[in-house]
Order: C-alpha cells, then structure tokens, then sequence
C-alpha cells in the first residue's frame, strides 16, 4: 500500500458513484431524512418545496449544515457521504441563481463560530478522498478550500497535518489551485507548531511537502529535528517517520525543476492575504424554504 494511502487506510473510501439511476437516488434521500436530525420548522418548511431538484438541494444544504455542528468525527466518512450528496444536487439547479446561493450559504456556514475548525478538516478530507472515484463539486470543493485557508490560524497541529496532506493530495490529483493557496498557508503555519506535532503527524506534513518540493528543504530540515525528537507511539513507529523523511529526501533535482511554472509556489502577498468577510447564516443555522 502507497505511504500516503497507509496513512489514511482508516478512511473508508465510497464506492464508486452510481446515483445516476432515480431509484439510487430516492435510496440516498431516504436514508439522508431517516438518519439526520433536522429541526421541525425545517422540517416543515423543506415539506412546502414542491419542486423536487430544490427540495432536494435544501435538503442535502440543511443535512450539510446539521452535520457541521455535530461533534467532530474519527474521520471524514460522514462528509464523504454528505457532500456527495450535495454535489449531486447542484446538478439540478439552475446556474446564476440558485446555484450560487447554496454555495453562499456553504461558505457562510464553514465560518460560523460554532462550527468548529475540526469539521472543515473533515470536509477537506472528504474532498481529498472523493477526488478519484467520486469528485466534489468544484465549487464546493473551493468554498471549502478558501474557508478553511480563512481560518487556518485555529487549526490544532493534528489537524493542521491531515489538512496539509488533504490539500497536497487534491494539487496532485487536479492540480487545485485552491488546494496550493491552502497548502502553502497550512506549512508555513506549521513551521510555527513544530513542537506540537506527533510521528504521525510529521509522516502526513513530509508527504505533504512532496507537492510543494521548491519549499520542501528548509521546512524538511525542522521536521527531520522533530521526527528525531518525539517519541514512537503505536500508531506511527519511528521507522514509519523515517520512510517518510527519506522519501522527500529522495526528491530528485528533475522533480524539482518539473514543478517550476505548475502554479504551485505563491507570492506571500497572495497567500496572507486577509480573511474575506465572514457572513452568518439565520438564527436557525439552518435554511428554510422561501
């Protein structure tokens, strides 16, 4: 198993989509409405939508939205499920309008303070995940990008190493513009949290640092320090840290001068820029039928 996929053998990837068929889709409705729990005006006011692509939307949006502000999870698979759903809905929805909104009230939601930075994690790891067999709408895909770069300065060191890996995935499997900003945001937080980080952690940051190589030496010196220092813990021996220091170190000078002009490496003044204005959705958190 590659090194990236051991690391992340515990997120179960989905099967592969197969919702194009009616009845597939009815299945996933029914058992969105069965499992989560939405408040009863919500409810109610989802029940008076008799246009089935928007009842189908709002509903995937409020299940979204209901599973941000649960507990965060051991891994992303609930968001694997959720945001596949809800990319499939957009596709029902009418460009310039409606469309557009959902997205909005996405970004919206993902800056809430009551949602916690662990869940955009999740969302980046489901992206990730989802990006070979069953692809997230891009411009959730982005949404969810750009908020968690707004908010990156919350994130713990754990979290801060699984959304690194996330985005490093999503640049070398798309070559994600989004996913470069938040990357190269995400390890120059973590040069500030090197202390905090267990093997585990510095193996996901070392893969990580494969998708930006023209930073990767002096950011690699610092995690070799600390791989040296932590102690082994079951989940992630030594020697699994060790594989993953050697394999950047193993990074040819060829690789390196292939990843010129791919887009990957961002002026500074880009990439700190200043979070956008955070808006907030209704009272309810939730979103209601007009």
């Amino acid at each position: 198993m590659a090194p990236i996929e051991r690391w992340y053998k515990k997120w179960d990837l989905l099967e592969e989509d197969s919702a194009d068929s009616e009845k597939e889709r009815k299945l996933q409705r029914t058992e969105l409405e069965q499992v989560t729990y939405l408040p009863q005006d919500i409810v109610a006011s989802l029940n008076q939508e008799r246009n089935p692509e928007r009842h189908e939307a709002l509903l995937a949006l409020n299940s979204f939205v209901a599973e941000l502000h649960n507990p965060p999870r051991t891994t992303p698979a609930r968001q694997q499920h959720l945001l596949r759903f809800l990319s499939q809905s957009l596709r029902g929805l009418q460009e310039g309008g409606e469309l557009e909104r959902i997205v909005w009230q996405v970004h919206a939601v993902l800056h809430h303070p009551e949602v916690s930075h662990r869940k955009l994690e999740e969302c980046a790891g489901a992206c990730a995940l989802l990006a070979e067999t069953a692809p997230v709408d891009p411009r959730l895909t982005s949404t969810i990008l750009s908020s968690s770069r707004d908010r990156i300065h919350e994130f713990s060191a754990a979290s801060l190493a699984r959304t690194c890996w996330s985005a490093a995935s999503l640049v070398k499997s798309s070559n994600n513009s989004e996913a470069a900003l938040l990357l190269e945001k995400g390890l120059r937080c973590a040069e500030g949290k090197l202390a905090d980080f267990v093997p585990e952690d510095v193996s996901l940051l070392a893969w990580a640092c494969v998708a930006q190589p023209d930073r990767a030496s002096n950011f690699f010196e610092k995690l070799q320090a600390v791989a040296r220092a932590v102690p082994e813990t079951d989940n992630a021996p030594q020697a699994d840290c060790d594989n993953a220091l050697e394999g950047l170190e193993g990074l040819s000078a060829d690789a390196r001068d292939a990843s010129v002009g791919c887009g990957m490496h961002l002026e500074p003044e880009d990439l700190m820029r200043s979070p956008r204005p955070m808006a907030f959705p209704r009272d309810t958190q939730f979103v209601p039928v007009d």
